[in-house]
């Protein structure tokens, strides 16, 4: 009758999309029986990159900002998840006016759902504009005829939340009124799966942060792009710590500067805290320093996203005009910059 999986409540600091809120949440419940999952997270996490210039045909005129870490698939390539999907397509022909009842059979299997929506046909989002999205699907109770979801909802904040069953419906069924609906194509379902051969590598990280340091072009070294295909990208993309340049060249422009943009960087921050904490338990670095300066970066990264913050609710927008605004905060991140790039080369040289 009923049937809801594990998804549990995270730290606020890794909270910067969807996708690494929905993963981490699900491998939280294992990281204590499968310290190999601890490695892998060590081991990854270490690249982003930002675009400023992304154009959506439909509005041309509003180029998008778009930041994420560097990933060749949905889910990280992550070794200890299971994926399989469906093409909404298939689903609409076989289970139009019942995706729930696809998404029942589901969840009965220990998947979760990764779903593609009409948002504006979910009443959580509040949302006024019809719009392809995603949230996550994680149980269900059929005597009260409601679905546990989770998503940013509202005021971007992370929360595990519930529809009916007609809601959902709605939602999904509704998705084809929407011209760009190819564009998320597929019902993802993920589970958790052992992965005893996983292998954790030192020369991994160590790569990783070189070309996080050295803001290697990651799209052109693996010839891969997972996000946006349907964009057209006109400019230069920003990677690794030339992620602090687009910050300022946003600055520049005036361009929106959304807490998610330095949302990114905290999570970065503190996935490195863990990473080097790892690092000494396996006596891999010695230097215990280290460890106290990733402290540090992570401590002046959140100070920056609360003053860009501080600065949206002031202004009433997230765009920074004001001359002394922009100099102060473009002061900070060249400064963050900085120690960051000899943080880095500091770990590197202890690798």
């Amino acid at each position: 009758m009923k049937k809801e999986l594990d998804l549990l409540n995270i730290d606020n600091d890794y909270m910067f999309s969807p996708v690494t809120a929905y993963l981490f949440s699900i491998l939280e419940k294992y990281k204590t029986i499968d310290t190999n999952i601890n490695l892998w997270l060590a081991s990854n996490f270490i690249n982003l990159y930002i675009d400023i210039n992304l154009i959506d045909p439909e509005f041309p005129d509003k180029p998008i900002i778009y930041e994420e870490f560097f990933r060749q698939n949905i889910w990280y390539s992550c070794p200890f998840i299971e994926c399989n999907n469906l093409d909404v397509s298939i689903i609409n022909k076989y289970w139009a006016g019942h995706f729930d009842e696809l998404c029942k059979s589901i969840i009965n299997l220990d998947y979760y759902i990764y779903a593609t929506i009409n948002k504006k046909l979910l009443p959580n989002y509040n949302s006024k504009d019809n719009f392809v999205h995603n949230l996550l699907i994680y149980g269900y109770n059929n005597e009260k005829k409601i679905m546990n979801i989770a998503d940013y909802f509202q005021k971007r904040l992370f929360s595990f939340e519930e529809c009916t069953m007609k809601e959902l419906n709605d939602a999904f069924d509704g998705l084809f009124k929407i011209s760009d609906y190819k564009r998320h194509a597929n019902i993802n379902f993920l589970k958790y799966k052992e992965n005893k051969n996983y292998c954790f590598r030192v020369d991994e990280i160590k790569n990783k942060l070189i070309d996080y340091r050295d803001s290697v072009n990651m799209i052109d070294k693996f010839n891969y792009v997972l996000f946006a295909y349907e964009y057209r990208n006109t400019g230069n993309l920003y990677y690794g710590v030339s992620y602090y340049d687009a910050l300022c060249e946003m600055l520049i422009l005036e361009r929106q500067l959304s807490t998610k943009s330095i949302q990114i960087l905290v999570m970065h921050k503190r996935l490195m805290c863990d990473r080097l904490e790892i690092l000494y338990k396996n006596q891999i670095i010695l230097n215990k320093k280290l460890i106290k300066k990733a402290t540090d970066l992570l401590h002046k990264t959140i100070l920056l996203r609360n003053l860009v913050l501080k600065l949206n609710v002031k202004n009433g927008e997230e765009r920074i005009s004001s001359k002394d605004e922009k100099m102060k905060l473009t002061k900070r991140i060249l400064e963050l910059k900085e120690e960051d790039y000899i943080f880095v080369s500091s770990l590197i040289e202890e690798l």
